[in-house]
């Protein structure tokens, strides 16, 4: 299979893509990270709820005597501010997130697959070169010992 990505940063165009993504980190000190649990039991605001946000700010700006005391519309003001500023940094993070991945991911599908073709040419090829080892080695990858039919998977490793 022909390689699809011949494409390699120099490693001062790696350094400034670092020093950059290092820059924009710092820029954005005010990012909140979750943890897995925080963000599986959070109150979740999506597209289809923005309206009805909107509607209950603009509601609370013209009838602010039915509202608590406690109830900080200024605050929720500039969180919609601040959801709505982060929108466009966040498409483009996704975006370049996505060709990040996809790269390596082309990269590592040609990788695997030129050593594939290694593994093969060894295998056709290396028995005069006494290459036994070496395939044994490679050949570990393979290897996947009798399935457990209890549970589906494959029996522990010895």
């Amino acid at each position: 299979m022909p390689t699809q990505i011949d494409r390699h940063p120099t490693s001062e165009q790696l350094t400034a893509a670092n020093t950059a993504a290092s820059s924009l980190n710092n820029a954005l000190f005010f990012l909140i990270a979750l943890d897995v649990d925080e963000r599986m039991k959070m109150l979740k605001m999506g597209d289809r709820t923005d309206g009805f946000v909107r509607y209950a700010l603009d509601a609370a700006r013209e009838h602010p005597g039915t509202l608590p005391g406690l109830l900080d519309v200024d605050k929720l003001e500039r969180d919609l501010d601040l959801r709505d500023d982060l929108a466009p940094l966040e498409m483009l993070l996704a975006s370049m997130l996505q060709k990040v991945q996809d790269t390596r991911r082309i990269a590592g599908r040609d990788l695997y697959s030129g050593c594939l073709d290694i593994y093969q040419s060894l295998q056709r090829y290396g028995g005069t070169e006494g290459v036994d080892a070496t395939l044994a080695q490679l050949g570990k990858r393979f290897n996947r010992g009798p399935r457990n039919a209890k549970d589906g998977g494959a029996a522990p490793a010895q």
